[in-house]
């Protein structure tokens, strides 16, 4: 298994933030399968400590319900044991899966947990920085093919892994749906083959095989010199 799924709760969005739960799991997305699971939930006073708090943050936590805000009163553990914790827990199961150099890691956003690991780890995290995914790509992709709300949530929102879950489950359904429509798209011509048919296609009557081979070489050499030959590009249909 090479993909790892993370998810934090925050009390910021810098990368320095103060870092409240930590949840991870790792998953299969060719399958659905999920495999083991990480998360440790961090003494509020440890984070407070050991990162920046933001107060629209703040204040959006003291706007949630009950059980949400759990996350970030219930006891935890300090904010370093609970990095080592994670470190290891990511060693042991790639060791185990023998991922080597080709751990792929995933978040919510590319600008977030993540980068907030990776500066809580001192820039030196156990994975490789070209090895992160950013889990809204693969939405973006999959507009049309599967909405993530179709996928069942298993836990309350805003739960470190119940959300890192949930991530997993629905790219998995996404990273499927995209592989199998992907058999379905077909090439077309590349843009001068289409220029050139059409203007074949206009003048038939007028063109007899060496006229046309001569118009078909005039019209490549303009391509070319306006630096506008694009014959070996193919373009998925319906793309423009």
């Amino acid at each position: 298994m090479q993909h790892l799924m993370i998810d934090l709760e925050t009390l910021g969005a810098r990368p320095d933030s103060a870092i409240l739960s930590i949840g991870a799991c790792f998953f299969d997305p060719d399958t659905g399968f999920i495999g083991e699971k990480f998360y440790q939930r961090i003494d509020f006073s440890s984070a407070m400590n050991n990162g920046k708090s933001d107060p629209e943050t703040i204040r959006w936590w003291i706007q949630q319900s009950e059980q949400t805000r759990s996350e970030i009163v219930s006891p935890g553990i300090h904010h370093r044991e609970a990095l080592i914790n994670l470190y290891d827990f990511i060693e042991k199961w790639s060791a185990y899966y023998k991922t080597g150099d080709t751990l792929q890691v995933w978040s919510n956003g590319s600008g977030f947990d993540i980068v907030m690991l990776e500066h809580a780890f001192y820039h030196n995290p156990p994975w490789r920085y070209y090895n992160c995914r950013d889990v809204r790509t693969v939405v973006e992709l999959a507009k049309g093919l599967v909405n993530k709300k179709s996928v069942e949530r298993k836990g309350p929102a805003h739960h470190a892994l119940y959300d890192a879950v949930w991530q997993a489950e629905y790219v998995s359904a996404m990273w499927q749906a995209l592989k199998k429509n992907d058999s379905k798209f077909t090439l077309r011509p590349s843009f001068l083959e289409v220029c050139l048919n059409a203007y074949e296609a206009d003048n038939e009557e007028a063109l007899n095989p060496d006229s046309a081979r001569i118009h078909r070489e005039i019209i490549t050499e303009f391509f070319k010199k306006s630096g506008l030959l694009l014959d070996s590009i193919n373009v998925v249909e319906g793309v423009v």
